[in-house]
């Protein structure tokens, strides 16, 4: 039998130990499912606290104000009944480099949800940014809708994050002549700018400069549907003072690489599928892009189309089957084109 002096001992040890928990913040109370009733205003926060980590937070159907950015810094659940509505007052940044504002942001909360929701701004209003990620990997953004945001989705630093399902229409402000008040130099669907891993899916995105955008390495983009955009989908780089996010440069660290784009479906944008600025070893298989206005599908090489320099891509694939042809202009370098795929003459259009 052990003695009262070691029985004491081992309890004093005990209640150290937990101590140290409580103080280091290592124990979190129980998750909790927090409603939030329709009507709130800037009520978010506050119940994403008291449902506290793991838990999950329920916007009621009908209308919730914010009156700014909701950041979320830790795993949470956030989910919106049927015909639940955030409506977020941020601003949009016309010019370079572009403040981003999101309506939810994911900082530093691996694994959180936010799913359901209609992110939109106020009537009349443009919005900045519906669901930014920021260093929180695993999470994810699903079946949401967004409407008249000069972004929809942003991922900075959100290794195997999820973008699915989502239903986005951005402002075409960037459409407008530059000396309107309302012009918007750039507003997109869905942009990757840091995240090995992502996948972005069964996404529905119109109206935008560029409706997806990929950078980093490793990802999936497959049954999108890409319309009314400049540029459906590219494969590309964010370059330095493009976007700020919590005040930092949100430049790349590298262009799309090694991303597998499967059976999207690009049409009446201008160009459909653009590869370019140094982007390789991409595999674009079984994309339907059609009665797009300039393109369909670009490998481009070195253009300085934009006014500055941008390099070309290389050594990526292109592979096509099934009866429906894929329109293909390759100025890049030692790209492989397979299957049922027009090449555009560049004989007769140049490269540029």
């Amino acid at each position: 039998m052990k003695s009262n002096k070691s029985c004491w001992s081992a309890a004093v040890r005990a209640l150290t130990f937990a101590s140290v928990i409580l103080t280091s913040g290592l124990l979190h109370a129980h998750p909790r499912t927090v409603q939030l009733p329709a009507g709130s205003i800037d009520g978010l926060a506050a119940a994403i606290g008291n449902a506290g980590t793991g838990g999950t937070v329920i916007l009621k159907s009908g209308l919730h104000t914010e009156s700014g950015t909701v950041t979320v810094g830790f795993r949470v659940n956030i989910i919106g009944e049927p015909g639940a509505i955030l409506e977020t007052s941020t601003s949009p940044d016309p010019d370079y480099p572009i403040t981003i504002e999101a309506a939810i942001h994911l900082k530093n909360a691996a694994h959180a949800k936010v799913e359901g929701i209609w992110f939109r701004p106020p009537a009349s209003a443009t919005g900045s940014c519906a669901v930014v990620i920021e260093d929180s990997p695993h999470s994810q953004v699903l079946h949401n809708r967004v409407s008249d945001y000069q972004f929809g989705v942003l991922v900075h630093h959100g290794d195997h994050a999820q973008v699915s399902g989502n239903a986005i229409q951005v402002s075409d402000a960037w459409a407008l002549d530059p000396s309107d008040p309302g012009f918007l130099v750039e507003a997109d669907g869905i942009i990757v700018s840091n995240g090995r891993h992502v996948r972005v899916t069964d996404n529905a995105i119109s109206g935008g400069f560029q409706g997806i955008w990929l950078c980093d390495e490793k990802g999936y983009c497959a049954e999108n549907t890409l319309t009314d955009n400049l540029i459906g989908l590219i494969l590309c780089r964010v370059a330095a003072e493009n976007f700020l996010i919590s005040g930092a440069d949100a430049e790349a660290s590298q262009p799309g690489t090694a991303w597998l784009v499967h059976r999207n479906v690009a049409h009446d944008n201008d160009w459909g599928i653009q590869v370019t600025d140094g982007t390789h070893h991409n595999v674009l298989l079984n994309n339907q892009a059609t009665g797009n206005h300039v393109y369909d599908c670009e490998l481009t090489g070195d253009t300085l189309r934009w006014g500055f320099f941008v390099a070309g891509c290389f050594e990526n694939l292109v592979v096509q089957g099934g009866p429906t042809s894929l329109m293909v202009k390759d100025c890049g370098a030692n790209n492989t084109l397979r299957g049922n795929v027009t090449l555009v003459d560049t004989n007769a259009d140049p490269c540029y």
